[in-house]
């Protein structure tokens, strides 16, 4: 802002002193007062030049008072005929550098200076005005005096409205800053709804003290660290925004909607009953129902545990009803398995179906090749439903892969490959948490390692691998070449078997491809 109006105030000096080195020049006023103009308009402008080093500012106003106080404003007086000329110009230029950009005791003193200085001149030219100019009348040397003092106020009020509008358009901003900075105080910037903070501070408000029915709704997003850890923090960001949005819808402009931790929100509604409360919670539990088959599509399904506290009593205590409203809560999340990761995996195999990713037919055929080929190989009884297990999600992780790649029908570039091979690690990381596929997970990370360890994520090779992944990666192989891709038709079973007896010993391990290429022509 100083920067702003330090260049106003000297652009407006430089241009008062070229002026006055014309006009002195066509009033014939002598070569002194000609030169001490363009002394005072080059000076103006090379004090401009430096004020654009901030760090100079102090220093620029330091000359300009003083150039102006010490040297140009007496000398024009004496040599240009007192306040005849453009010598007011300078004392409006002299009061804007001092009331605007001097602070404080300096401000005063700079302005009470060129008070006294300018009232001093006119004065001694009104009192004296033989010493200064020989006027024919007295009103010639009214007009002169007069005339200058009304320019001076004319033009110190345009100077000062620019100067203002400066200032204005600071106090807008500055405005604007407070806002947004009370804004960012009281809400969430990824949700948009209120804050913790704001939270807090509406507790203790007294106008709950006077009770008419307050109900407080705490709501925990389920699942939000697996997504996190599964599919990224990006989804879980969608998630968190996406349980905001069911919040409004619910309670629309009825109550205080806030986030109050990570994947905790709160609502604090007033003026209702005990059965509108649970009519809020049940319009909550369909919403989230709703919204789970609505976006059925994503990767990361929508579930949340709800818990309410009510209380018509004058005088409650907020805390106490979130602390009643936190357990109920708790106790709902605790009841839905492992805070709702079982749910959960029922609802991607939602997905997996959804999206045609592992049709009921393509793991079917899997598990049934699996369970005759693993009886053959001496998989033992007891082992054969975990790996009908791991036939059935073993591509789990495709949940998190996009729909563009996962259906291209052409090859994959570079960047999509390494997308695409994310979906081992992917369905390693949701097998991992769920208690169901917690035995296969290892196996479902290393189902497309190779044997000459140039496959993914880990480079494992040969007997490193779990003998259950290699199993898979022959059968998963198999059916895949007997089905159509989006990428190509659908292979001979002679072909898928010479393809396989090809790729033994480099992709597939060889023993296992030679029991199966035989297993498969007698069946």
């Amino acid at each position: 802002m100083e920067q702003k109006l330090l260049t106003i105030i000297l652009l407006y000096g430089t241009v008062v002193g070229t002026l006055n080195v014309f006009s002195s020049s066509c009033l014939n006023m002598g070569p002194i007062i000609v030169g001490i103009c363009a002394i005072s308009a080059l000076f103006y402008c090379a004090l401009f030049f430096v004020a654009q080093n901030k760090q100079k500012h102090k220093l620029v106003v330091v000359l300009s008072l003083s150039f102006t106080y010490l040297v140009l404003v007496p000398t024009i007086w004496i040599f240009n005929g007192g306040t005849w000329g453009f010598n007011g110009a300078y004392i409006i230029l002299v009061s804007s550098c001092s009331a605007i950009l001097c602070r404080g005791k300096s401000r005063i003193a700079a302005i009470g200076s060129l008070l006294i200085i300018s009232s001093f001149l006119i004065y001694f030219e009104y009192i004296h005005p033989e010493i200064i100019v020989a006027y024919e009348t007295k009103f010639a040397r009214y007009q002169d005096i007069y005339t200058t003092m009304l320019m001076v106020i004319i033009a110190n009020a345009m100077l000062f409205g620019l100067i203002l509008r400066e200032y204005d358009q600071e106090h807008s901003d500055l405005e604007k800053s407070r806002i947004e900075l009370l804004h960012l105080s009281y809400y969430d910037t990824l949700t948009g709804i209120y804050n913790r903070t704001f939270f807090i501070k509406e507790l203790k408000e007294d106008k709950y003290l006077h009770g008419g029915g307050i109900a407080l709704f705490v709501v925990d997003t389920d699942g939000l660290k697996f997504i996190n850890d599964t599919f990224g923090h990006a989804q879980g960001d969608k998630l968190l925004v996406q349980t905001a949005q069911c919040l409004k819808d619910v309670f629309t402009d009825k109550g205080i909607i806030c986030r109050t931790g990570g994947d905790e929100f709160a609502v604090l509604l007033q003026d209702l009953t005990l059965d509108d409360a649970e009519s809020y919670n049940k319009s909550l539990q369909e919403r989230v129902q709703n919204e789970s088959q609505e976006k059925l599509m994503n990767a990361s399904p929508l579930q949340m545990s709800v818990g309410y506290a009510y209380s018509s009593e004058i005088g409650v205590n907020l805390e106490e009803l979130l602390l009643k409203a936190d357990n109920k809560m708790y106790r709902k999340k605790l009841s839905k398995h492992v805070g709702g990761k079982g749910a959960i995996i029922h609802t991607i195999q939602q997905v997996m179906s959804a999206r045609n990713i592992d049709t009921e037919k393509h793991v079917g055929r899997i598990k049934q090749l699996i369970e005759g080929f693993a009886g053959i190989v001496g998989v033992p009884e007891s082992e054969i439903a975990e790996l009908q297990l791991l036939a059935e999600f073993h591509d789990i992780g495709k949940v998190g892969i996009p729909d563009q790649i996962l259906n291209k029908p052409g090859p994959l570039s570079t960047e999509e490959r390494e997308i695409m091979e994310r979906h081992a690690e992917i369905g390693y990381n949701i097998a991992k948490t769920s208690r169901e596929l917690f035995p296969v997970a290892q196996w479902i990370l290393e189902h497309h390692e190779r044997w000459d360890g140039k496959g993914y994520p880990l480079g494992t090779a040969k007997d490193a691998i779990p003998l259950a992944s290699r199993i898979l990666a022959i059968v998963d192989a198999f059916d895949a070449m007997l089905s159509n891709r989006p990428y190509r038709a659908a292979m001979r079973k002679d072909y898928a078997l010479s393809e396989l007896e090809k790729h033994a010993g480099s992709q597939f391990d060889p023993v296992l491809t030679k029991q199966f290429v035989a297993y498969v022509r007698l069946v």
